[in-house]
């Protein structure tokens, strides 16, 4: 999985904003027998390969009427 992202909008949470939440992941997770690093690496070859970075994002959108 190498990218997923779920957000939920609460609209008409009060009279003057609506509010929207949301949370992002890169480099998930990986199902495989594979016993290297990274079964995804360019022409197959990862010995002297750092693995992907797995990166999270939070987010915060406010939308004032």
């Amino acid at each position: 999985m190498d990218n997923m992202t779920l957000g939920r909008t609460f609209k008409n949470i009060s009279d003057k904003f609506d509010l929207g939440v949301s949370f992002s992941v890169q480099n998930a997770f990986v199902i495989t027998k594979y016993s290297g690093l990274d079964p995804e690496v360019y022409l197959g070859i990862d010995n002297n390969m750092y693995s992907r970075p797995r990166s999270f994002l939070f987010g915060l959108n406010v939308n004032f009427k």
